[in-house]
């Protein structure tokens, strides 16, 4: 996402380029909004810990995210082809909730 539009949001959420890519989980199955504003695209989900909560819960919510700032887009793009970004997808991935 290009935030040469969110001047204020780069400074409150120290974000230190213009161009901020971030790869996470999601039930849309599209590309996010260009409205969307980066630090609301996150993925929730549910695993599994065998550790029981006080409320007797052993799953757990966790964010699946991962966030790279770049200078440009041409630089973002690139890293979007690069063998280390389809590793960090399908790491995300595995975490896809199993339906039974």
């Amino acid at each position: 996402m290009d935030l040469s539009a969110f001047p204020r949001d780069r400074e409150v959420n120290g974000w230190p380029a213009n161009v901020r890519m971030v790869t996470s989980m999601s039930s849309n199955p599209g590309p996010p909004s260009s409205t969307m504003v980066p630090r609301y695209m996150y993925g929730l989900g549910q695993v599994e810990t065998d550790v029981i909560a006080s409320n007797g819960v052993t799953r757990r919510t966790i964010l699946f995210i991962s966030t790279r700032n770049f200078n440009t887009l041409r630089e973002a793009q690139d890293y979007a082809g690069s063998d280390e970004h389809r590793k960090v997808q399908a790491i995300i991935a595995s975490f896809r909730e199993q339906k039974s």
